[in-house]
């Protein structure tokens, strides 16, 4: 999975509003929306634009994707008087013109304040706030051709933390009779995601989608909940993918935004079309007002020494468990390769922990105008590695490159290593 550090991602969040709605305390909620129109949403790029990321969009990833605020006009609608009710006179225009295997640089809505997950779901940094038990999030979704078919038009919509580590998954393909809904969770009885088709919505109107996550603590319990034009079409058990990163030998992600992505085989006869999306509100339960702090208790019992460390390596002290979790770059970089774009390029990584921990975090190469040129997610337990990236941009002979490791620790925070290295 290819990850990009949260702190890279836009912080500027427009129209954070707390919704104290007339019902017990325990419902208020954030809410975050986003109406996709003018003066703040110019036509072209929504990379940095009030909370959106799309870095592949600006030049920064691997593709360059169909992925474009768009007037109703230029897609041919503005005289549609349902589509204006609905949209206005933009909304944001995304078709699988153009496509790639990677998450982090595809499109993002902005982040809620206090992320979503169970109690011990990974955050990784990617997301922040308080923690809370249940998100919801919704979208306005229609055919940029209300009249015929977009045969190959394909897109999917994740509640995510901002790298890719989706939670849920909507993918929308368009067929002759309308655009086909499916829905896809893991069944970890069989370790396999089921893949179910739960609506075939009418592609001459809008259409609200709204998904629902409910997180318990605990393998397999997670609750999901699809409404479409209001109508509950969730499938029987409808569940998370929270078992599927406890496979891979992690903790189940948080979330706090929308990854909508276009990835799998590119339909050419989807640029400049494909689906229209607008109107799109993120929400988690919001937190109370903190209190004066209380007089501070009594001085605890002092407990026991702790036992003595120990050196993997046989010589010297141990490594402290208060130690940050760090995995360092070898200078073994192969730089030549930087100059061929596509080449795969070996990191070797030393991992080390004070104790069966993973060093988890992410990898980047950029060039001196800070232009990504690869990147990858990795989980590394004790000892050494080597990493295989594959490059998305060349580099001019002569040029100095910088490869940042960042190991994300269990407390939250950031490690961060930084080696340049010399194309010749």
């Amino acid at each position: 999975m290819s990850s990009i550090s949260r702190s890279l991602r836009h912080a500027l969040i427009f129209g954070a509003v707390l919704a104290a709605f007339a019902l017990p305390a325990a419902a208020r909620a954030d809410t975050v929306t986003s109406t996709i129109e003018p003066p703040v949403f110019s036509l072209g790029s929504i990379d940095g634009v009030a909370g959106w990321s799309s870095f592949g969009v600006a030049g920064f990833g691997c593709a360059i994707y169909d992925h474009r605020v768009s007037s109703l006009s230029a897609v041919g609608l503005n005289m549609n008087s349902t589509y204006a009710k609905t949209f206005g006179s933009r909304a944001l225009r995304i078709s699988n013109g153009v496509t790639s295997g990677c998450f982090s640089d595809q499109t993002f809505s902005p982040s809620v304040p206090n992320e979503a997950g169970e109690a011990a779901a990974a955050s990784y940094g990617f997301s922040g706030g308080e923690r809370q038990s249940w998100f919801e999030s919704a979208f306005t979704i229609a055919s940029a051709n209300p009249i015929l078919p977009q045969l190959g038009l394909s897109m999917s919509v994740s509640p995510d933390r901002g790298d890719g580590a989706r939670m849920s998954y909507l993918r929308f393909e368009d067929r002759p009779a309308g655009i086909a809904v499916f829905f896809d969770d893991f069944d970890a009885s069989v370790s396999e995601f089921r893949d179910i088709q739960i609506a075939t919505l009418d592609r001459s109107i809008p259409h609200r989608v709204k998904f629902r996550i409910d997180f318990e603590d605990g393998p397999g319990n997670d609750r999901v909940k699809i409404t479409i034009d209001g109508a509950d079409v969730s499938p029987p058990n409808a569940t998370t993918w929270e078992d599927y990163s406890r496979l891979l030998g992690d903790q189940p992600p948080t979330v706090d935004s929308l990854l909508f992505r276009t990835s799998g085989t590119a339909s050419l006869l989807a640029l400049g079309g494909g689906f229209l999306i607008d109107n799109v509100a993120t929400t988690t339960p919001a937190v109370g007002a903190t209190g004066p702090p209380g007089e501070p208790g009594n001085d605890g019992v002092p407990g026991p020494a702790g036992p003595s460390g120990t050196d993997p390596t046989g010589a010297g002290g141990g490594i402290s468990a208060d130690e940050p979790l760090t995995a360092k770059a070898s200078t073994r970089l192969a730089p030549k390769k930087l100059r061929r774009r596509g080449s795969r390029v070996r990191v070797p990584l030393l991992c080390v922990t004070a104790d069966d921990s993973h060093c988890i975090g992410t990898i980047e190469i950029r060039n001196r105008s800070r232009r990504l040129i690869s990147s990858r997610g990795f989980s590394l337990k004790a000892g050494r590695r080597t990493l295989s990236l594959r490059t998305t941009r060349k580099v001019r002979k002569n040029s100095r490159v910088r490869v940042t490791i960042r190991t994300y620790q269990p407390n939250g925070d950031t490690w961060r290593t930084t080696k340049y290295r010399r194309v010749r």
